[in-house]
């Protein structure tokens, strides 16, 4: 993906220095330029933009790709069984996404009622809103082990001594949590906690420490507090019922799906039940998720 974005970028900055082509034989209405007869619409330019592009570096982009496309063609790329592998995966992924929006699309706003209801019963995120100020290491490395590592140590001198004496990779600095942009339980747990204190959570490729440094308390005001408290119910509801929605879509799609049983996925052992992974936890007793 890397060097194909490089290709583009150079291919745009070519055209860029390039003639516009014979203005005589120009496209017009809807048809925005053509490559050796095929035609870039309006629509496919549209799409481009709503990434944010301007519009001629968008329109060169597309016509970048077209070319490069071509060349491929050309060498007779598109002819191999990966292509055939990687564009039904890029075609797979375009329709699971177009679904996945048309499900969005289709969640109910959450109503006023239930906006001042969930204020109301999360001040720790509004009306006892705290800012934490930490003191922070991003280990590069997620794993139960790390997390079980850290499970007994009450400092971040003593995580930082033991990250050392494993030879595991970290980066210290300065940073700061908001409890607003926290999902409930974690702002209620973070509420409970004082300066001094550590925890820990995965976040992404990395596990991140905390120390907490300092503790701001700034409330929100009614009407930020309810705006803030709209958007965290739509996305918490649009992901659970777009989540729940795929799931019973997979699911009944299974009772038509017949696999070869050398590929079949092998059951767990009877008695023994799968293993459970920690999730984020604070490190010397409670466990937390950020």
């Amino acid at each position: 993906m890397k060097n194909m974005m490089a290709a583009l970028m150079v291919s745009t900055l070519a055209l860029s220095a390039c003639g516009k082509g014979d203005s005589s034989d120009a496209p017009t209405g809807q048809v925005v330029a053509t490559i050796n007869g095929q035609e870039i619409t309006n629509a496919e330019l549209t799409s481009e933009l709503s990434s944010g592009m301007p519009q001629d570096p968008a329109l060169q982009s597309i016509i970048s790709r077209y070319i490069l496309a071509d060349e491929a063609k050309k060498e007779g790329l598109d002819k191999l069984p990966e292509a055939a592998i990687l564009k039904n995966k890029a075609e797979q992924a375009v329709l699971i996404e177009m679904l996945t929006r048309k499900l969005r699309e289709n969640v109910p706003a959450p109503s006023q009622d239930e906006v001042r209801q969930y204020v109301s019963e999360h001040p720790s995120k509004f009306d006892q809103r705290r800012i934490f100020i930490v003191d922070q290491l991003a280990v590069d490395e997620v794993s139960p082990q790390l997390m079980e590592a850290l499970r007994p140590l009450d400092t971040l001198a003593q995580i930082t001594q033991m990250l050392d004496a494993k030879k595991i990779q970290y980066r210290a600095s300065l940073g700061s949590i908001d409890a607003m942009t926290l999902n409930a339980d974690m702002a209620d747990k973070l509420a409970n906690m004082s300066v001094g204190e550590v925890f820990a959570a995965p976040v992404g490729n990395t596990t991140r420490v905390n120390s907490i440094r300092e503790i701001i308390v700034k409330p929100l005001s009614q009407a930020d507090a309810e705006k803030v408290a709209k958007a965290t119910i739509t996305t918490e509801r649009t992901q659970k019922l777009v989540s729940e929605r795929l799931a019973e879509i997979v699911k009944k799609g299974m009772a038509q799906v017949k696999i070869n049983p050398s590929f079949a996925p092998k059951q767990p052992e009877q008695g023994k039940a799968p293993q459970k992974q920690d999730g984020a936890k604070q490190t010397g007793t409670d466990q937390t998720k950020p």
